[in-house]
């Protein structure tokens, strides 16, 4: 019986299918605590290699948003995540918050007006969440 019903939840994965871009199906991985950046993007690093061509980003919000200023302690591993494709994703109202503009943050970034927000509307069209 055991084996039936693996076999049965093994047929169903594999009849999804890969996801893929163009389903405008995703990864959104949230990250407000300064301790979790780097595992956070660890992760995304990995989940690339594993999941090729699925879309991942990584929204950094909140005390996190320190981690991604010019000065940040994370640039190689900033820069390696986005060699992988991997989008970093800034929360301007965190920014404002704490007295940081654009110019103060580690470059080629993408910015957006809520962190929160972002992940929600990621989530209601079908992005996966994930959280270190």
């Amino acid at each position: 019986m055991k084996k039936i019903a693996f076999t049965a939840i093994l047929l169903a994965i594999l009849a999804c299918g890969p996801v893929r871009a163009e389903e405008g199906r995703g990864i959104i991985v949230q990250v407000t605590d300064e301790q979790k950046l780097n595992m956070a993007l660890t992760n995304a690093i990995n989940t690339t290699k594993m999941m090729p061509g699925v879309p991942l980003e990584v929204v950094v919000y909140g005390p996190a948003i320190s981690m991604l200023t010019a000065e940040t302690t994370y640039a190689q591993k900033i820069d390696a995540a986005r060699e992988h494709g991997v989008h970093i994703v800034a929360c301007e109202a965190s920014m404002k918050g704490n007295h940081l503009a654009r110019t103060d943050m580690y470059p080629g970034l993408d910015y957006v007006p809520f962190g929160l927000t972002e992940i929600v509307q990621r989530q209601f069209r079908g992005w996966a969440y994930a959280r270190p």
